[in-house]
């Protein structure tokens, strides 16, 4: 898998922090998946609670459905929307158009045409942990969202 993170530095370490943290976050599900690891430490060292839940059900999903994961992940319009002490809230669009599924077992990658549902919208939950990691606690997603169309 390749990742493309837009946006760079905010100018707010804080704020870059959180952003970083989401992006291993992000890398940790798909290397999961990617590895046949549902026990991937990643998982539970940048998620908790609902995301972790939601995370666990994801890569559960594709690793029981036989699917790893190839090409090319971008992620744009990534904000922080708020910071409260050590609670945030994120929100980020994906362009999934070249990412694809591929069979485990064949090699086959499963490419998909390009429609309005390439494009999905996340609004994250970040809290701060006591090691300082910004782990998601609940993710929200919405497919073909109109704000994230080309």
């Amino acid at each position: 898998m390749k990742y493309v993170f837009e946006g760079g530095s905010t100018g707010d370490s804080v704020k870059d922090q959180i952003l970083s943290d989401n992006e291993q976050r992000i890398k940790s599900l798909d290397y999961a998946v990617i590895t046949d690891d549902i026990k991937s430490p990643g998982l539970l060292f940048y998620s908790y609670g609902d995301a972790l839940t939601s995370g666990y059900y994801w890569v559960k999903q594709e690793l029981d459905g036989g699917y790893t994961l190839t090409g090319t992940s971008r992620y744009y319009d990534r904000n922080v929307v708020s910071v409260d002490g050590n609670s945030a809230i994120i929100s980020y669009c994906l362009d999934q158009s070249q990412e694809f599924g591929k069979v485990r077992k064949t090699g086959q990658v499963l490419k998909t045409p390009t429609t309005p549902k390439s494009f999905d919208l996340f609004n994250v939950n970040m809290q701060k942990n006591t090691a300082g990691v910004w782990q998601a606690t609940r993710v929200e997603s919405f497919a073909g969202e109109p704000k994230c169309q080309p």
